[in-house]
């Protein structure tokens, strides 16, 4: 039973990856542009969102406004 688990999963992790590749350019697809490009805009809007939440929380909890002017 285990192994019979173990094929399914390794078929469908297979099928997901063969049509992650299938959605894009020939080109692009054997080159890894799109990856590249993907890979790039997540990690940005990962940064972009943590630093939100950074500043959120002190704008919360602190009482620290990130946009006065007046503050260091």
């Amino acid at each position: 039973m285990k192994n019979v688990r173990n094929v399914i999963c390794a078929i469908l992790a297979a099928a997901s990856f063969g049509a992650c590749g299938s959605t894009t350019g020939p080109k692009e697809a054997h080159t890894g542009t799109w990856w590249k490009n993907n890979l790039r805009g997540y990690w940005y809007v990962l940064r972009r969102d943590a630093t939100d939440v950074y500043r959120g929380i002190d704008r919360h909890f602190f009482n620290y406004d990130w946009d006065d002017p007046n503050l260091p």
